[in-house]
């Protein structure tokens, strides 16, 4: 699939955090997931689910969608300072972001993130989304004309 398939940046925002939550459910990692819609009108927390790791431990999970161009380290700051609020409430938090990440902006953010402790952190960028669109397609084609290949 090319990139022109899935055209993300063309979505509203809505249309985004749309997109992330059905290839959430799609890829069933977290469970009973659920939309808070802004936790509490604060404008953080999208999503909520559970999610069981390999030692059998349940993890609440904290989902926050962006719909960002580009990435901003210093609103990422803000967000992850922000997330660090309901650090007792989840154990996990997820960042889906349709910014497209270099190494050197990942290499900031882990830097970020060691700056408050005790959080524990996953970031789907557009690569990460693209490749969510390719292995469940039925989910784009609800939001995209999925283009056939022709050879």
């Amino acid at each position: 699939m090319r990139a022109n398939e899935f055209p993300l940046y063309e979505l509203s925002h809505q249309e985004f955090e749309n997109v992330c939550y059905d290839l959430l459910i799609a890829d069933n990692t977290y469970f009973q997931l659920k939309r808070l819609g802004g936790l509490k009108n604060t404008g953080i927390i999208d999503f909520e689910g559970i999610r069981e790791d390999l030692d059998g431990s349940i993890k609440n999970v904290a989902i926050e969608v962006k719909h960002w161009m580009h990435f901003d380290t210093n609103k990422y700051s803000q967000l992850l300072q922000s997330l660090a609020l309901h650090n007792s409430s989840y154990s996990f938090f997820v960042l889906m972001t349709s910014a497209k990440l270099s190494e050197s902006q990942k290499q900031k953010i882990q830097r970020i993130n060691e700056t408050i402790p005790n959080i524990n952190i996953k970031i789907l960028d557009y690569y990460s989304i693209f490749k969510l669109l390719t292995k469940y397609v039925k989910v784009g084609s609800q939001y995209f004309i999925v283009l056939k290949k022709t050879y």
